[in-house]
């Protein structure tokens, strides 16, 4: 009698009685390399679900049989050859997992073609990564749709729209209520919507990747505030030409350290696309720790729509670099238009911005902080700017932030604790885009718009700064204003803080920090109508910064326009010819012009340029040992010997 054999996964089986014996010997090992063990059934014929069969060959009837005892092996389903559509053969195998409760295993191998097979209970799908694929058989289609309540796992396979269908199909489609499923370690390539959650809530989407297609999650819930509390975290997506994350309605989501990049030179759209549909109403977004370096017009966006409702959103500690080549693309824009929008508090991040960094418009309760912001240092970028806030941020604050390179000022509403500029000593850019180091600080009262600017190589400007009324014999309390001038040539700087304001005729008093002969000054210019105006007045290349502490009946402007040409009116006050109250240097102090003796060592006799007129001051000689008190009496020094 001939010996024929049969392979079983990697074992030989003889035939006839050989084969029986063999098979008591191979079970345990065979069960090991195929997760099954085989028996001989005689009566046996056909091929029933769950069950893998072999011819008895020598035998005149009957099957070696192996019922799957935990995962079902998807491949032993697939009976179409490569490349033709297996939804049939796939859907088998799904029905019979979740009639036993078993997962179903894609292990590698040829693509496996499929359209919108059903999963409509729990199961777990799992493969072997980028070698266990799913390619669309029908064009305008999903390879999956979860459509139950119960949770399903899916990981660890591809799923890929062929070419041939553009961007019209999906991978997964996640409906009907479904709660708790996990989409993990999986791969979507060129798909128009890879996962699609529609009535799906607390989702867990992490560490996939997204690749080439126009949306990589599109999220789209019931319209309450508790339909979803899902988590998408630690996936990649890479050239989604839409959005990498599109989002209409849910509940509280997590967008948690996910990465945004370009693939092959096509940029990301938008990466986090918040375009609320009409009536949806959300709270609870939290975008934590993500990565955006590619993105068309908006790196992150939020906009409401017609009716909806969004509350408590915390932008924090994200990096969003715009390597994009847009001009004008903005880091984050938060738009309440349509809707009601409300507690937004952006923290953390590190913005490198081509356009506006940060854009927020009808907001109510905006708190920015302890963002660092830049721009490009090489570049010479024109229209980077760190905020953008329209009139309609209400209940708003904007402090201790780093701005750097910023070529326009910030756009702030009145009332928010923003910004008294401290400039920088290098200049990188031109002499319009001064290198900024602001340093920012809370309100002090109602009035506290900032303003900054710095000028050009054009001699005196004049810029004014606040008017006061015109009525004559008006009385009323002063106004207080700050004045920072730094001169960028010569690095000399002064503050000079002013209190301004009518009792029957304009009276000024100020204190100044630094020496008040340093170059700017502030003057004020009596008009027809009997108004007055202050104005700033710098020299080139000169850095000005106004801080409004407190205005009364008075009118502050909203930016500072500088002019060479000398305000017209009658000059009734000149900071530097009216001494200031106090005067405080780093080695002197002046009351009324008037310095306060202090103590000055020097090698021989002092000069009139140590001691001014009308001053006097103590000499330690230090070549002599002497000790001499002198007064400068119109530019001539008297001296009394001490020691």
């Amino acid at each position: 009698m001939g010996v024929h054999t049969k392979q079983l996964r990697g074992y030989h089986i003889l035939d006839d009685e050989t084969a029986l014996s063999a098979y008591k010997g191979l079970v345990n090992r065979a069960m090991l390399a195929s997760g099954r063990a085989y028996t001989y059934d005689q009566g046996a014929s056909g091929s029933p679900d769950g069950v893998l069969t072999l011819g008895a060959t020598g035998k005149g009837s009957g099957l070696w049989r192996a019922r799957v005892q935990q995962a079902v092996n998807l491949r032993d389903y697939i009976t179409v050859p490569s490349g033709q559509n297996a939804t049939s053969q796939v859907q088998k195998a799904v029905n019979y997992c979740i009639a036993t409760g078993r997962s179903l295993y894609v292990p590698g191998g040829p693509d496996i073609y499929i359209a919108n097979v059903l999963i409509n209970n729990s199961l777990t799908i799992f493969g072997d990564s980028n070698r266990s694929v799913f390619a669309l058989a029908e064009d305008d289609a999903y390879c999956f749709v979860i459509d139950t309540l119960n949770q399903t796992c899916l990981r660890d396979v591809f799923m890929v729209s062929p070419p041939s269908y553009g961007l019209n199909t999906g991978g997964m489609y996640v409906t009907g209520g479904n709660s708790y499923s996990v989409i993990d370690n999986c791969f979507f390539l060129n798909c128009q919507q890879s996962i699609h959650l529609h009535n799906a809530a607390f989702q867990t989407i992490k560490n996939n990747r997204f690749l080439a297609g126009r949306y990589g999650v599109w999220v789209e819930n019931q319209p309450h505030p508790d339909g979803g509390d899902s988590i998408i975290e630690k996936n990649k997506f890479c050239g989604n030409s839409l959005a990498s994350i599109f989002y209409r309605s849910s509940g509280g989501l997590m967008v948690y350290k996910n990465k945004f990049l370009p693939h092959n030179g096509v940029e990301n759209g938008v990466a986090f696309n918040m375009t609320l549909a009409p009536g949806a109403q959300t709270v609870d977004l939290f975008i934590q720790q993500n990565s955006i370096e590619s993105y068309t017009n908006y790196g992150i966006i939020l906009q409401m729509g017609a009716g909806s409702q969004f509350y408590d959103v915390l932008i924090s500690q994200n990096q969003i670099v715009d390597y994009s080549a847009n001009p004008t693309n903005t880091n984050i824009a938060i738009n309440g238009d349509g809707g009601t929008l409300e507690n937004v508090f952006v923290t953390d991040n590190i913005l490198k911005n081509k356009g506006d960094a940060i854009y927020a418009n009808n907001v109510n309760g905006f708190l920015s902080t302890d963002n660092i912001i830049d721009s490009f240092p090489s570049l010479n970028l024109t229209n980077t700017r760190a905020y953008n806030l329209t009139n309609t941020v209400t209940n708003h604050k904007v402090f201790g932030n780093i701005q750097k390179r910023q070529a326009l000022a910030d756009i702030l509403p009145n009332g928010d604790g923003t910004n008294l500029v401290a400039y920088g000593a290098s200049q990188s850019l031109s002499s319009g885009q001064k290198v900024q180091a602001r340093t920012n600080i809370g309100a002090m009262t109602v009035s506290d718009l900032k303003l900054s600017a710095v000028t050009t190589g054009s001699g005196v400007q004049y810029a004014p700064i606040l008017t006061l009324p015109g009525s004559s014999g008006a009385s009323y309390d002063g106004s207080i204003v700050e004045v920072a001038l730094g001169g960028y040539s010569s690095n000399a700087k002064k503050v000079l803080t002013i209190n301004v304001g009518q009792r029957d005729a304009f009276i000024a008093n100020a204190i100044c920090q630094g020496d008040n002969g340093a170059p700017g000054k502030v003057v004020a210019y009596q008009n027809a109508d009997n108004s007055t105006t202050l104005y700033a007045v710098v020299d080139s290349y000169m850095e000005v910064g106004v801080f409004y502490i407190k205005t009364v009946q008075s009118t502050p402007v909203t930016t500072l326009a500088l002019s060479s040409s000398t305000p017209t009116g009658t000059l009734i006050y000149d900071s530097s010819v009216t001494k200031p109250n106090l005067e405080v240097g780093s080695d002197f102090v002046r009351a009324g012009g008037n310095m306060i003796p202090s103590v000055l060592e020097k090698a021989g006799a002092p000069s009139t340029t140590d001691i001014p007129d009308k001053s006097w001051r103590l000499v330690d000689n230090t070549s002599d040992g002497s000790v001499k008190l002198y007064y400068n009496k119109g530019g001539t020094l008297k001296s009394v010997t001490l020691s």
